[in-house]
């Protein structure tokens, strides 16, 4: 028979037995394990279930259960500065206290899970050493609901501490929050399984903590309605490049000085239940959609903003949305669309946002003086669409990229278009009209050519309603940056682009009347301002 021989911190010794452990007894004292390699554990087997006050696996230490072997143990921190692995049917249970992988700065430690449960009541992978967690089949979860403020599995705790937990099978949850960075550096990466939290999941929770999420398949799911932060005061990013995640409200780069990144594949979705998400509350956020797609599921009112209180956040690329009814979109940062791929290589690529609600659909809070707005680059395409309700006989006014209540539109490239005597009510919407419209990049295949030469194009736009109407007025708030002096408006008549008599307004706005928004306009910039300037 193969005899191991390990040490409890009594002194006392105990005869590991690598094919029965029923004739130990490990109440009697806590237990270390200074013995055995990763590629020679010290081995539990049997459908034995040993308690013991605390466990602590050093770095020469290395222990595997296997066949429904179960280690139960006590209130005690347990620490994993060796090599732990779990099999079949085996249970690793801890009923309270912490269980460090990495205790202490210098430590390093990992924990493979293959098969069985490990239950936890707090877990730290990089307590403040470095901690390594793999889940390849199995399940990790909790020990209680976390209503005592426990139950949390931390990767990357203190600021020494760096974690990694690599999940390919099996289900890694349901815990009170999941933290990746609380002070020092974390990171989790799915290629399978699943990832959920029942209550919270935070990330770059402390200033200069960084966390790190990488779908690479499986899914992640935040279940419950308290918020997730995604860069609370450090740096976090989120690459959604196979997979799913679905989730609650979440809120990106929360303080100020913090940064979050979020990158969504083609293929890919984020979102939830009535998801609201804000991208940058008062730090920086950067949204990439690369062919990825917003989601909303649910009937319940929600909103994403990108940028508030004066944070510097950009959604950009191209993809589309998923949000159903009762969606309010605030933009207070840059909506980009990007032709240009993860690879730097350019081709002509869609932005697509819609809702399907005639409810309220732009809106945002900070009055725009600077480069907040809409934008189309790169051979991009900008397509936004709204409803809204239009009785017959009566103005139809839909503002696109701005809360309809604002007295004057004032983010860039945003337009307002007054449609006049609508006289079409047969649709079967019952005087539901669907408005879209769109931003082109200037480069873009079908923009028609003709535009003046050598002169800067500030803007392209053009506008559809599924209704009949008389005539249409058209309000403009170019980009200020592209035309300082002002901008000439012209419209594509379907042969040639033809110069319209505009009436220039303040702050960077121009209108034309009696048009047919349906066909193409472009602005112009001027190098001595607009033609009528009215005060």
């Amino acid at each position: 028979m193969i005899m191991k021989r390990f040490w409890g911190l009594t002194g006392a010794a105990f005869a590991i037995v690598q094919t029965s452990f029923a004739e130990v007894d490990w109440t009697t004292s806590p237990v270390v394990i200074n013995e055995g390699a990763k590629d020679n554990p010290i081995v539990v087997d049997g459908a034995t279930t040993n308690a013991i006050a605390s466990l602590e696996i050093t770095s020469t230490g290395a222990l595997k259960l296997t066949d429904a072997a179960a280690i139960k143990m006590s209130d005690a921190p347990q620490k994993v500065n060796g090599y732990l692995e779990l099999n079949d049917s085996a249970l690793f249970d801890s009923a309270k206290g912490l269980v460090a992988i990495g205790n202490s700065e210098g430590d390093s430690g990992e924990v493979v899970v293959n098969g069985g449960v490990f239950k936890f009541y707090d877990a730290a992978a990089g307590n403040a050493g470095y901690g390594h967690f793999v889940l390849n089949g199995g399940s990790v979860c909790s020990q209680t609901t976390g209503s005592d403020g426990h139950d949390d599995f931390c990767i990357g705790k203190a600021a020494t501490g760096e974690g990694l937990v690599e999940v390919s099978g099996g289900a890694f949850g349901v815990f009170r929050s999941i933290t990746i960075g609380a002070a020092g550096k974390g990171k989790l990466v799915l290629t399978g399984g699943s990832a959920s939290s029942s209550k919270y999941m935070f990330m770059g929770r402390s200033s200069g903590s960084q966390g790190t999420l990488i779908l690479n398949g499986g899914s992640v799911t935040g279940t419950g309605t308290s918020q997730s932060i995604v860069a609370e005061y450090g740096t976090a990013t989120i690459v959604v490049s196979s997979g799913t995640f679905s989730c609650g409200t979440v809120i990106f780069a929360k303080y100020a000085g913090s940064k979050a990144r979020l990158v969504i594949y083609e293929g890919c979705s984020m979102g939830g239940q009535n998801a609201t998400q804000v991208y940058g509350e008062y730090g920086d956020c950067e949204v990439q959609l690369y062919g990825g797609l917003l989601k909303k599921s649910g009937t319940g009112a929600a909103s994403y903003h990108v940028g508030q209180n004066g944070s510097n956040s950009v959604l950009r690329g191209w993809g589309s949305t998923d949000w159903g009814k009762k969606i309010t979109l605030n933009n207070n940062g840059r909506v980009i669309a990007d032709g240009t791929d993860d690879q730097g290589v350019v081709s002509e690529r869609m932005l697509m946002l819609a809702a399907t609600g005639d409810e309220s659909f732009f809106g945002n809070t900070l009055e725009n003086t600077t480069t907040s707005g809409w934008y189309a680059v790169n051979r991009g395409l900008l397509s936004v669409q709204i409803k809204a309700a239009v009785p017959a006989g009566e103005t139809g006014v839909y503002t696109w990229g701005e809360a309809e209540a604002d007295d004057e539109i004032d983010l860039v490239n945003s337009a307002r278009v007054t449609f006049k005597n609508i006289t079409d009510t047969s649709t079967k919407q019952k005087g539901i009209y669907s408005f879209t419209g769109k931003l082109y990049a200037p480069d873009r295949g079908d923009v028609p050519a003709g535009l003046p030469a050598g002169k800067t194009i500030a803007g392209i736009w053009k506008f559809d309603i599924n209704g009949a109407y008389e005539s249409a007025d058209v309000e403009f708030r170019y980009d200020h940056v592209l035309a300082p002096k002002g901008v000439t408006l012209y419209q594509y008549d379907g042969t040639a682009w033809v110069k319209l008599a505009a009436t220039a307004l303040p702050n960077h706005r121009a209108k034309v009347e009696g048009v047919d928004p349906t066909k193409m306009f472009a602005a112009v910039a001027e190098t001595s301002g607009l033609i009528v300037s009215l005060r």
